[in-house]
């Protein structure tokens, strides 16, 4: 259970980031929710991700699992984790000492729990996207095994 919670987690991250390099600096984590089971990611985009732009996230996505990335922890400060880059949740409140988590040019502050390697997530696959206000969308996906009984079950359709 806590390795399919550590793997869901560390997508949400990889998610984040992919949607920053795609959209641009203008996204920001609005929201998100992951556990053994699955996650999901709230965030500002002016437009409706197409179908072409998901399968460009997933095909990212799966880029980077299987690019075998090894997780680094760097515990800091606040300032000197801005310094490398960073990236800080809005609204939170963080102390003199940080836990910055690292996969390859992803670095965020997490206190979290994370995949040894970005292999151990083994497949993702976004099942849903859907507005939930003004200009703010909702990713939901799966990872692993469960992302490959989905794929399965829609081929199967």
């Amino acid at each position: 259970m806590r390795e399919k919670a550590e793997n869901n987690h560390s997508a949400t991250h990889l998610l984040f980031s992919t949607l920053r390099k795609k959209y641009g600096p203008s996204i920001k984590q609005l929201g998100s929710d992951n556990n053994f089971n699955r996650l999901r990611l709230d965030f500002p985009l002016d437009h409706r991700p197409s179908e072409s732009e998901i399968e460009d996230i997933e095909a990212t996505m799966k880029e980077l699992i299987n690019s075998e990335i090894e997780r680094k922890y760097i515990n800091t400060t606040f300032d000197a984790a801005e310094e490398m880059g960073a990236i800080a949740l809005e609204n939170e409140d963080y102390g003199y000492t940080v836990r910055v988590v690292k996969f390859g040019d992803m670095i965020e502050l997490c206190g979290g729990t994370h995949a040894a390697n970005t292999k151990q997530i083994q497949d993702f696959v976004i099942t849903k996207v859907e507005s939930i206000g003004s200009g703010v969308y909702r990713i939901k996906a799966l990872t692993g095994i469960a992302a490959r009984k989905y794929k399965d079950e829609e081929l199967s359709l």
